[in-house]
């Protein structure tokens, strides 16, 4: 018969080894693998106060790296990291307020991205300056805004570019910027207002002109009796080759100005002029109306030298109850 004997280890033994190797790994600052084994442990020997005591020394551990990535608060990659280790020490030191910090260069950093000015000043003027100091962070962002309102001077967007200078609150010399661009507002208030004035003298000048024109075109329409004759003298026609021949005769009359047969019975008639327009009356012909005559009365208007307007009437004297009278216009040349 055969005997195995199986050495047993004690719980004392066990715990006296886990012990040791937690000591040594937090010795050798692997803080997390030491603080699992030291939970293990319970209360065995002094395992919870170096239990805490490598929780400490962990949360100064990530502490510190969070705090190095802090160095540029515009690296918005480093940025999210350290804030994610913080969170998960947000009770250590001052974790909460820093984190509140960085709450507020991200929502800085978001407004500026939508060009929101205001709103990011909004939280510069009431956020926490410390313990994390954000005066870099905030000089930057005054540099940005600064070089903004220059971009918005040199597009002539003066208006945008005082408020967002007023909203540095004396940075540089955005003071001295502001009133530099007061005085170009007004002399571009002068400017626009001379060019207002020139236009405006301009346009009086060509109504004058055509004002003149105009009067001088109507002024060569009128015509004295003589040059209304003289003009109308010789042979018209409309556009259907009706034909006309104004000329006087010795007495001063005017026959029939109509050339077709049809009015060739039709007795002189009397003619003025008034301004460009020479009226023709008292042509009487014999009509197949009951009353046994017709009257005809003409009106023609100078257009141009060779141009007119004709406008002629039919009607029975006395009788324009019976026989409305009645017009047709037309367009002659010569």
């Amino acid at each position: 018969m055969c005997i195995i004997f199986v050495p047993v280890v004690s719980t004392a033994v066990k715990n006296r080894r886990l012990y040791l190797e937690a000591v040594s790994l937090s010795e050798n600052r692997k803080y997390e693998e030491a603080i699992s084994i030291f939970k293990k442990l319970g209360e065995y020997s002094d395992s919870v106060t170096l239990m805490e005591e490598a929780e400490t020394e962990l949360n100064e551990q990530e502490y510190t790296k969070a705090i190095r990535l802090l160095d540029d608060l515009t690296n918005t990659i480093n940025l999210q990291t350290a804030m994610n280790i913080l969170t998960h020490i947000k009770t250590y030191k001052d974790s909460e307020a820093i984190l509140n910090q960085l709450e507020d260069v991200i929502n800085i950093t978001d407004f500026l991205s939508e060009k929101e000015y205001e709103e990011a000043f909004g939280i510069i003027n009431t956020a926490e300056k410390f313990p994390i100091d954000l005066t870099e962070f905030i000089d930057l962002v005054y540099e940005e805004v600064y070089s903004e309102a220059e971009d918005d001077y040199s597009g002539e967007k003066y208006e945008e570019a005082i408020d967002l200078l007023e909203l540095l609150d004396g940075y540089r010399d955005s003071e001295l910027f502001i009133a530099q661009i007061n005085d170009k507002i007004k002399e571009k208030e002068v400017e626009a207002k001379r060019l207002e004035e020139e236009r405006r003298a301009e346009e009086e000048r060509k109504a004058e002109e055509e004002r003149k024109a105009k009067e001088k075109a109507e002024e060569a329409k009128n015509m004295t009796p003589e040059q209304a004759i003289a003009w109308m003298n010789g042979n018209w026609h409309n556009k259907n080759n009706v034909q006309y021949n104004f000329d006087l005769n010795s007495d001063g009359t005017m026959p029939m100005p109509c050339t077709d047969s049809f009015w060739s019975d039709y007795s002189s008639g009397t003619w003025s002029c008034s301004g460009n327009t020479i009226t023709m009356t008292g042509f009487v012909g014999k009509t197949t109306l009951g009353y046994g005559y017709m009257n005809i009365k003409f009106k023609v208007t100078k257009i141009g030298e060779n141009s007119a307007t004709i406008v002629y009437t039919i009607y029975c004297e006395g009788h324009e109850d019976e026989v409305p009278p009645q017009s047709s216009t037309d367009q002659i040349t010569r």
